[in-house]
């Protein structure tokens, strides 16, 4: 009678196991929405799969991430300031983690979060919370294409540039930001997405930047749309998280292209 019991226990440890790793999984594959009308296709599916297995068997997290930001471009000069912020769950601001970024044209300035409405607006959106005083600006900056101003796919870049960004948030995970912005005559781009993963994979080579688990990627890479609001080009900051040899996109349900 003892042994029945016994493995009875055993039987519905072991089911209960099964339907916490089935639940787990199914909650990874869910992922970000599928746009209206969006098939995800059956490679992405088996990918999320993986991700899902990996990240139960390393106990590394999948991060969402929300940014917003205030952008302008004069001539060759791209310059803009904004926000974001990763987080596990969007209801729950102790899992955010903090980021301001503001770049000048040539170099990363400390900035606050009072400096970009567009930021200002969406960390109250969400109550995600940020020092008072000036967040350090991003640091240990390098180009990432020294002698070769172009990317791989052979993209002219302007003042192509690599930084560490710190956390806003006491605790929170290190970043990096690069900036893209293609010569004039190289846009639009087939793919903004498409080049910042080519770049990051060259800058997750480089010494000091191999291990960056967050990556912000700052593109130019959308051409004017007429009958759209006055602008030359658009940009996005598309964010980034590498977790074991992928690089996810953690652009929650949308990008949100910006004029400039």
């Amino acid at each position: 009678m003892r042994m029945q019991i016994v493995s009875r226990v055993l039987y519905l440890l072991t089911m209960l196991v099964v339907f916490i790793l089935f639940v787990g999984i199914a909650s990874q594959l869910a992922g970000p929405p599928a746009s209206p009308g969006e098939d995800i296709p059956a490679g992405q599916r088996s990918d999320r799969l993986r991700d899902a297995i990996t990240g139960m068997l390393s106990r590394t997290e999948i991060l969402m991430g929300y940014r917003s930001f205030d952008a302008d471009l004069r001539g060759d000069r791209l310059t803009f300031v904004g926000g974001a912020f990763t987080f596990l769950d969007r209801d729950d601001p102790q899992t955010f983690e903090a980021y301001l970024f503001q770049y000048d044209g040539t170099s990363f300035l400390p900035t606050r979060l009072a400096q970009s409405q567009a930021a200002a607006k969406l960390f109250s959106r969400y109550g995600a919370a940020v020092p008072g005083e000036p967040v350090p600006a991003a640091s240990g900056c390098i180009d990432p294409r020294p002698g070769q101003p172009a990317t791989a796919a052979g993209i002219p870049l302007r003042a192509p540039v690599l930084c560490h960004l710190s956390s806003a948030t006491p605790g929170g995970l290190p970043a990096i930001i690069g900036v893209l912005n293609p010569a004039p005559d190289t846009l639009p781009l087939d793919s903004g997405d498409e080049t910042c993963r080519a770049e990051i994979a060259h800058w997750l080579t480089l010494p000091g930047f191999e291990d960056a688990e967050v990556v912000l990627c700052a593109v130019v890479d959308q051409p004017f749309l007429k009958d759209a609001y006055s602008a030359s080009y658009w940009m996005d900051i598309i964010f980034y998280q590498q977790r074991g040899t992928r690089l996810l996109n953690m652009r929650a349900d949308r990008r949100n292209f910006q004029k400039i």
